[in-house]
């Protein structure tokens, strides 16, 4: 009998406390409002692959690379590392690598090498620098011998989709959002009662 006469009271909580039928109204609106926020932006901007193509291919220009290069970057604080190490990447005979394996035999500290892609404007030995295209002898900077060997230059282009692939996801969902929002106020008139706002506000 008290299990039956819990029940019952559970199916009057909205009824007999208007503060706990509002709090659960907020809690179903909020998981609607989730769901659909899903269907309409976050999941749909994942899964529609041919939408961001087509988003990405319409604000490219948004999703730019600085000029960049593609180099090996030695430097030391010993000018006689650096030589050696200059002299033996004239040669070409041995990679990058292996000249910093051969020159760090006796400190690891001797030589660095930096290898890979990097915008010009970003990287201390690049920066404000007139290195050319191929094997360029060392220059002082900020007190270490550095030499770089250029490989590729790369002038500033649009990222690829796939090399910004979650910027252009967020503002496709972006996008997407605002989308949705507007064909909502096309299709529903937003009323507001000025009575009860001011109500509110007073409160």
């Amino acid at each position: 009998m008290s299990n039956e006469l819990v029940e019952y009271e559970k199916t009057q909580l909205q009824r007999k406390y208007p503060e706990f039928k509002a709090l659960l109204k907020e809690y179903r609106d909020g998981i609607l409002l989730f769901d659909i926020t899903d269907q309409k932006v976050w999941s749909k901007a994942v899964k529609d692959s041919v939408g961001l193509k087509e988003f990405y291919e319409n604000n490219k220009q948004n999703y730019i690379w600085p000029d960049r290069v593609e180099a090996d970057i030695f430097s030391s604080n010993d000018k006689k590392i650096i030589k050696s190490a200059y002299k033996l990447a004239k040669k070409g005979k041995i990679k990058s690598d292996s000249i910093v394996n051969f020159l760090n035999k006796s400190s690891q500290l001797n030589i660095k090498l930096e290898s890979g892609v990097f915008e010009t404007e970003d990287h201390e030995y690049l920066k404000n620098k007139d290195w050319k295209s191929g094997l360029n002898k060392a220059q002082m900077i900020d007190g270490k011998y550095v030499f770089c060997n250029i490989k590729k230059q790369l002038p500033s282009q649009p990222k690829m989709l796939s090399e910004a692939r979650g910027l252009i996801t967020a503002a496709y969902q972006e996008f997407l959002e605002k989308e949705w929002l507007s064909e909502l106020e096309k299709k529903h008139k937003i009323v507001v009662n000025d009575a009860v706002l001011y109500s509110i506000k007073q409160k």
